[in-house]
């Protein structure tokens, strides 16, 4: 049953790796996007800050799917737990 599980698992999941890498992209990027938006907004006389709100936007985004990649209840989250209860039996 292991077997067929390690098989129909792709590698980025099964190593975990791959997915950080994605992760870390998407938060640089976003990193990047909120400081051209800042830069717009400065360089265009300021007033409301409006780039609170896709800054929030798409930080919630973020958050959202780090949980989903890196929290306990995720694909490789769920992996080690099954592993760990496997191991302690």
């Amino acid at each position: 049953m292991q077997e067929q599980y390690r098989e129909s698992v792709p590698p980025a999941i099964e190593t975990g790796k791959e997915t950080t890498r994605v992760f870390i992209s998407r938060a640089i990027v976003w990193a990047l996007l909120s400081a051209f938006l800042v830069l717009v907004w400065s360089l265009t006389g300021g007033g409301f800050f409006w780039p609170a709100l896709p800054m929030v936007a798409l930080g919630i985004a973020i958050v959202a799917r780090a949980v989903s990649l890196f929290g306990e209840y995720s694909e490789v989250g769920i992996r080690r737990a099954m592993e760990d209860i496997g191991q302690s039996v």
